[in-house]
């Protein structure tokens, strides 16, 4: 097609966007490893350990249809049960907190987050292969040729089979449950305590004890990336995998933080350096010459006595090259900068709607208006927001991947 009739590139934000910001990294630098020098050691309630195991051997079999399979199945557990595994978490977190305002150490409580969660999971884990010790010893039973053709061995050899297929099934349902009842324990008595010894912003960390992949194994469940997130692909040869999305969004994210200070340091520093490359391969480029044409006219000559060029004497060349690894230096600490603050800015769902969330702008515009407001700033926030749109439609469109979010959203 002629150029004439192209689309001309979308032009970058002219002022910079007031982003939330969010890092999903709990801090330990002020926890000391434990016997190992790497990993930290904690001792959990040995109280609190055995009621859980109890708790999730009775999820597991209410979120199945193995109870014909064990000699004595757990009943089903009871709200006094779960009362009972909310207290014991409670007061295991208070104490928690305590012992850390003694210390005056919030990261003790999020090490004894995480040693819990991971307890849990070991846990999970552990009841699901018990369980499943126990039913193959009573389906031993039905594998003598007197029992191979037996209705009830056939029955009960389909419910172990299922309950094999749907581990992931069961486990996240198991998962689920404690993150509710520990998210209730969470946000209520603990999350007053834990603000009035550290402040508010001590709480801002605990959300990455809430997501729902906690409990999955490596982090991946292909249904809670459908319900809760998106469903993107899992295989090399997929052309929506996560990593080239998430490129496509990252370049995204960058062209419209493109007028804020940090963007436009770090492409002061590549331009800078980029003159500075330049300069030097100026200067390299009359000894290269001067040394072939001594070679091809007079080679023995050159050999004898090569002329050193003045440009490429000591006194300049060492300067040129200790400024340039300055730079080099000063842009790799620019752009390891840069590339955290585009993940904290991808980190923060808020800025979604902060970017391209027009029909909101429009709302709002329109209420403004018949309130006999000035809706002037959002009508024009409005057009900015549709103009980036554009622009994330344009990349998606381009790199072929606009039918596989489409379809994502639409699963």
């Amino acid at each position: 097609m002629c150029a004439f009739f192209s689309k001309t590139a979308a032009a970058p934000p002219r002022e910079a966007l007031e982003f939330r910001y969010y890092d999903p990294v709990a801090a330990t630098d002020q926890l000391v490893p434990g016997i190992d020098n790497i990993r930290f050691d904690v001792a959990l309630s040995s109280k609190f350990l055995q009621f859980c195991r109890g708790l999730i051997g009775q999820l597991i079999v209410q979120h199945s249809s193995v109870a014909p399979l064990l000699s004595n199945p757990p009943s089903p557990p009871k709200a006094a049960e779960r009362s009972e595994f909310k207290q014991q978490y409670q007061n295991l977190l208070i104490h928690l907190l305590t012992r850390a305002n003694q210390q005056k150490n919030p990261q003790w409580e999020l090490l004894g987050q995480a040693a819990i969660l991971k307890a849990l999971a070991a846990e999970m884990q552990t009841q699901y292969g018990l369980i499943v010790v126990q039913a193959r010893e009573k389906l031993r039973l039905f594998d003598s040729p007197s029992h191979a053709h037996h209705a009830r061995g056939l029955q009960l050899h389909e419910i172990f089979s299922n309950f094999q297929k749907n581990k992931k099934i069961i486990l996240r349902l198991v998962g689920q449950e404690l993150l509710d009842m520990m998210e209730e324990v969470r946000s209520g008595q603990v999350r007053r305590i834990r603000e009035s010894f550290f402040g508010p912003e001590a709480s801002i960390p605990q959300g990455i004890f809430s997501t729902p992949l906690v409990f999955t194994e490596e982090g991946k469940d292909d249904y809670l990336y459908m319900e809760q997130y998106v469903m993107l692909g899992n295989f090399q040869r997929d052309p929506d995998r996560f990593e080239v999305v998430e490129q496509q969004v990252r370049e995204f994210v960058e062209w419209a933080d493109s007028p804020s200070e940090e963007a436009r340091r770090l492409r002061a520093l590549k331009e800078s350096y980029e003159a500075l490359r330049a300069q030097r391969e100026a200067r390299r480029e009359p000894a290269e010459e001067s040394t072939i044409s001594g070679r091809l006219l007079f080679p023995l000559a050159s050999r004898l006595a090569a002329p050193v060029p003045r440009e490429a004497g000591p006194g300049r060349a060492e300067p040129l090259e200790e400024q340039l690894d300055k730079e080099a230096d000063a842009l790799r600490e620019a752009a390891a900068a840069y590339s955290a603050r585009l993940d904290q800015i991808m980190a923060a769902p808020e800025n979604a709607a902060l970017l391209v969330d027009y029909f909101q702008t429009e709302r709002l515009a329109a209420e403004a208006r018949g309130a006999g407001g000035d809706a002037a700033a959002l009508q024009q926030r409005a057009e900015r927001q549709r103009e980036a749109m554009e622009q994330l439609h344009d990349r998606f469109a381009q790199s072929g991947l606009l039918p596989f979010i489409v379809a994502a959203y639409e699963t």
